[in-house]
């Protein structure tokens, strides 16, 4: 497991590397098709699907369209697609419109298809939109930024090493139960571990990029 976990880390932060490497349209597109499986999970993680997002694709092919692909859930796709170009052509100034035009649509929807959809499907496909697709979007917006760049790698660096580090310490020296309820396996030493971790590389890479700033 941790073996999976440290690979698959550093996996992810060499294929973040490369895409802001590359940037541009091939950043833009990468997280946008992101966005657009994180919002499939949402729906898997909430609405009570099993599928993962490969799963959904397949069913979706052959015909069954499930509740990833209805309709609210369309439409959330649409939204984030349309919301991600106005940001890579910089004209979120019509962002506002784009709001207030997704959740008419799907006001329409609800009471045109009522009782076909509830109001907990509706509202996921809003609030999953600004979670999922806006949130994302800043890591393109940010890299745009003077040493952007590496601030997006500094922070997925923190999360992998917090990750990382909450796992390693927790299974070393874990012994007091953090919220048991919600999640019984993760630990009050693993808690501060993944801080800590989390800290020191945060710490290390700012290090190296100072030094290479100031020659």
């Amino acid at each position: 497991m941790f073996k999976t976990r440290l690979i698959s880390g550093i996996v992810m932060v060499v294929v973040l590397a490369l895409l802001i490497y590359f940037g541009g349209p091939v950043l833009f597109a990468a997280f946008l098709i992101i966005s657009i499986i994180g919002m499939m999970e949402l729906f898997r993680a909430i609405g009570g699907e099993k599928e993962s997002s490969g799963k959904m694709l397949k069913k979706y092919e052959e015909g069954d369209r499930g509740i990833q692909c209805r309709t609210p859930g369309i439409a959330a796709y649409i939204a984030i697609i349309i919301y991600n170009f106005l940001a890579y052509f910089e004209k979120l100034e019509y962002a506002p419109e784009l709001y207030a035009g997704f959740f008419i649509v799907l006001m329409i929807i609800y009471v045109m298809t009522f009782p076909k959809y509830d109001s907990v499907q509706i509202t996921m496909a809003f609030f999953g939109f600004f979670y999922v697709g806006v949130m994302l979007s800043y890591v393109y917006r940010i890299t745009q930024l003077t040493g952007g760049s590496a601030t997006i790698i500094m922070i997925f660096i923190g999360s992998w090493g917090s990750d990382t580090g909450a796992y390693v310490v927790g299974r070393l020296f874990g012994k007091h139960k953090l919220i048991p309820k919600l999640s019984p396996k993760k630990s009050v030493e693993g808690f501060f571990g993944g801080i800590v971790t989390s800290g020191l590389l945060g710490a290390l890479f700012g290090g190296v990029l100072a030094k290479s700033y100031m020659g």
